[in-house]
């Protein structure tokens, strides 16, 4: 749980900064609030084993110089 929340604060500190630099109409619309945001990248990252994502969306939802870097010992 404590790490769910982490990244939520994460990912919304780096959706806000996407959102004032894009005004892509494409996905505009799938990050207007911080729910629907979260909903858009637990949408883009889950699925079944060999199910394509939308690696064109997930990269919206991050600043264009954002690392996604591990934050554990694994």
């Amino acid at each position: 749980m404590k790490k769910a929340a982490i990244l939520a604060i994460t990912f919304f500190a780096i959706s806000m900064t996407v959102n004032a630099q894009s005004t892509d109409a494409k996905y505009l619309s799938k990050v207007q609030t911080l729910d629907s945001t979260i909903e858009t990248l637990y949408g883009v990252i889950s699925g079944e084993k060999g199910q394509a994502r939308d690696w064109e969306l997930f990269k919206y939802l991050f600043h264009p110089d954002a690392k996604l870097i591990p934050s554990g010992k694994n």
